[in-house]
């Protein structure tokens, strides 16, 4: 696999949500690595599965309505500064 490769893992097909939390946390720039990722190419389960606060655009291959709109597109509308300063008021 390309990503184990290149970020030096070993995900497997039993292990997807590990491999998953990863990817997370390299589009939240909060890989303890510092090796983070600009680009995305997401499907389904990621779509509405994470923050990406520094994330700007989206591309969609196919038409989003409802739920899965407005969750897409919530994902990349916060400021990344104002979402910091609500995690450390709670």
């Amino acid at each position: 696999m390309a990503y184990n490769k290149e970020f030096g893992t070993s995900f497997g097909m039993e292990h997807a949500a590990g491999y998953t939390q990863n990817v997370t946390s390299r589009l939240n720039k909060s890989s303890t690595d510092k090796n983070y990722l600009d680009l995305v190419i997401v499907v389904d389960q990621l779509l509405t599965g994470f923050d990406a606060p520094e994330l700007n655009t989206l591309y969609f291959d196919r038409t989003l309505k409802g739920a899965g709109l407005i969750q897409a597109y919530s994902r990349t509308n916060r400021i990344a500064d104002m979402q910091k300063n609500l995690r450390d008021a709670l």
